[in-house]
């Protein structure tokens, strides 16, 4: 919240157990692995189905390694997807832009043109421009292996939101602590008994098990359904 406050952000988000959150993220989130082979082939807009043949077969190659990956892993996931790119640069440049291929059907006609469009359009993104008249060549091609996983439901912590004088959140005690180059009293909130709708403003203090979070003054709090403290700089 300070940190926020001095670079003017205006809404910050505290998690319910922000101590854990990274662990719960590590718990849920999608397994990926990326694979990439080095190609360097130029490209022209204009060129047919057989003058990607290498390009296909190297895809192939990537895409059979990335199946066997996710079932190597044997992490049981709700579904897999095989995602396809490239990097992709200005002939002569010592950089590339990354762009997506997954919807672009190599062995079909004007494949080479619809490579060259997302190639454009994402540099232009980037730089503002892209010269459409430039030579092109693709220096790597990637696929990406990625198991979706079961997600836990949230929950909501209460059934009700609290509504009129309710809603002012009862501080568990007060404290006094020196901030901002002076002393001031301070409303300590114990998180267990926050609930939805409730709502309170800095200086603030709100102790749980795994953190202390601090709401200095020019903050208003509240508290979402899922428990959520949502501050926001007035």
């Amino acid at each position: 919240f300070v940190l926020a406050r001095e670079v003017g952000i205006q809404k910050v988000f505290v998690p319910m157990s922000p101590g854990t959150l990274c662990a719960l993220g590590s718990m849920v989130a999608d397994v990926k692995s990326d694979f990439i082979a080095t190609v360097h082939q130029a490209l022209d807009p204009a060129a047919g189905t057989e003058e990607l043949a290498d390009i296909r077969k190297a895809f192939a190659e990537l895409e059979q390694r990335a199946s066997a990956w996710i079932k190597s892993e044997r992490i049981n996931v709700e579904e897999d997807r095989i995602a396809k790119g490239a990097d992709v640069r200005f002939l002569g440049q010592s950089f590339e832009i990354a762009v997506d291929l997954s919807h672009v059907d190599l062995g079909a006609a004007g494949a080479a043109r619809k490579v060259a469009e997302a190639f454009h359009k994402g540099y232009a993104a980037i730089y503002g421009q892209a010269d459409t008249t430039a030579p092109i060549e693709i220096i790597n091609i990637r696929v990406t292996a990625i198991g979706i996983t079961a997600k836990p439901p949230l929950a909501p912590i209460s059934d009700k939101e609290l509504t009129g004088a309710a809603r002012a959140a009862p501080p568990a005690s007060r404290r006094q602590i020196y901030f901002d180059g002076k002393n001031q009293e301070t409303s300590v909130f114990d998180r267990k008994s926050l609930t939805w709708g409730h709502e309170f403003s800095g200086p603030a203090i709100v102790d749980q098990y795994d953190t202390t979070v601090f709401i200095p003054a020019g903050f208003k709090a509240k508290v979402d359904r899922l428990g959520n403290i949502i501050g926001e700089l007035q």
